[in-house]
């Protein structure tokens, strides 16, 4: 799931000109005239972040995936509704010259991404005991720049992104969820699952295979999550109303809401979404600029994959503080060397440079820890984790919808200095961070 968000988010970054080219002889066909510059980047941006807005609507669709389905059958929803998205974006849009099939498809497709990523947040809660929760969440902080370097890389007019190749580039995720699709069966439901259906010998043996470990730390393992599954109070579910009534509730909520917008308050999206286009507007060659995207993505994938394997012994907290204190001083010289970029030619090279010890911070930072300290902080009280975890997923999708579509539009009032607003976003949640997150 998040190789294939990450591809969805980055493949079209480098194939936007073809794009851009799709969506103006669509136009010409209708009204015989081409399209306006401005109604292009409209297009564009709406189709970029159409998957953000889509996601809003799934993720606050989840709870009802998660009472009517197992999770199995919710997962399987999931990669229907991908492939769904696929028809629409690939060939419906390309043979019916239809720049609102992919439009609808990215919707489709961030629906389905919005409640499954719920969905596999709280599958993994259900696969190990809190103590671990920290390793059993970092997959996704190096999966999820996996999937942006495939993305990047196909994405590339030489591979997938000319003209005639993108509709195949926006089918690559179908990959993923026909593989999964095909494997579906044998997937075994989650031990605190069999355990509450009082299958206890069905849990242990499911630990088992998911365990590489040896059999005395399994067992203990297993220990503690039959302990935690008979000590949570399973008669009450908290409504959402009690999140905003219960002050704990209440407590844990922000700090999971401060946790996921904090990856979006960076401007993290933007690179994402718009690196080609960041760095041509700061001198790099439009040939080139393709190159320096891959580069900033390979970058995280090996920050977090290494980062992954020492997570346990890290202090979060330290480490997501420290990760935005990089991130914000390298806003700052992305802004200068954007807005110097006339005054010598080293200063693309020093945008470039800029945007790696950017993507250093997020790598070593948000990326690594955000997703396992929401869900440790969150898991102080099993009977709400659930709602929590919806609540700031939503929260998590406004916020990246919010900023992925007014980026080009404050780019394009602020130019270069539109950075320092996420500068400044990026110290408040800092300084929420330093004096009122509590170490983890």
């Amino acid at each position: 799931m998040f190789v294939q968000l990450g591809i969805l988010i980055t493949s079209l970054n480098p194939a936007t000109p073809a794009l851009r080219r799709f969506f103006n002889e669509s136009h010409m066909i209708r009204y015989s005239q081409p399209a306006s510059n401005d109604y292009l980047t409209f297009l564009v941006t709406l189709t970029m972040s159409m998957v953000m807005f889509g996601a809003i609507l799934g993720s606050i669709a989840s709870p009802v995936f998660a009472m009517l389905m197992t999770r199995r059958t919710a997962m399987i929803s999931y990669h229907m509704a991908t492939l769904l998205s696929i028809m629409l974006m690939s060939p419906v849009t390309y043979y019916c010259n239809s720049y609102e099939a992919i439009i609808i498809g990215r919707f489709v497709s961030g629906f389905a991404r919005g409640y499954g990523m719920n969905i596999a947040t709280l599958m993994v809660t259900e696969l190990s005991c809190v103590e671990n929760l920290a390793v059993c969440q970092s997959p996704p902080g190096w999966l999820l720049p996996l999937g942006f370097v495939i993305g990047t890389v196909t994405g590339h007019p030489k591979v997938l992104g000319s003209d005639s190749m993108w509709p195949i580039l926006v089918a690559l995720p179908g990959v993923l969820s026909v593989f999964y699709l095909l494997n579906a069966v044998i997937i075994p439901p989650s031990p605190v699952l069999l355990l509450r259906a009082k299958k206890k010998n069905e849990a242990y043996k499911t630990m088992i295979k998911l365990r590489s470990s040896t059999k005395d730390a399994v067992r203990q393992e297993f220990s503690q999550l039959e302990k935690q599954v008979m000590e949570g109070p399973q008669s009450h579910r908290v409504a959402f109303s009690e999140l905003l009534t219960n002050p704990a509730y209440r407590r844990q909520l922000f700090i999971a809401c401060v946790i996921l917008t904090n990856i979006q308050s960076i401007g993290f999206i933007n690179i994402m979404l718009y690196s080609d286009a960041i760095f041509i507007d700061a001198g790099v060659s439009p040939e080139y600029a393709t190159y320096p995207s891959i580069g900033v993505c390979s970058e995280a994938v090996l920050l977090a994959f290494v980062g992954s394997f020492i997570l346990k012994g890290l202090q979060m907290r330290r480490v997501l503080i420290s990760g935005n204190l990089i991130i914000a001083i390298s806003c700052v010289a992305l802004a200068i060397t954007a807005a110097l970029k006339d005054l010598s030619p080293a200063m693309p090279y020093a945008n470039v440079f800029a945007t790696v010890v950017y993507m250093f911070g997020v790598g070593t930072g948000p990326m690594l820890v955000s997703f396992p300290l929401m869900v440790q902080s969150v898991n102080k009280y099993p009977q709400a984790n659930a709602q929590i975890l919806i609540v700031a997923g939503t929260v998590f999708w406004v916020a990246a919808s919010a900023i992925g579509f007014s980026a080009p539009y404050l780019f394009k009032f602020l130019g270069p200095y539109a950075w320092l607003a996420y500068t400044v976003m990026t110290a408040l949640t800092t300084t929420y961070f330093i004096f009122f997150l509590k170490s983890s």
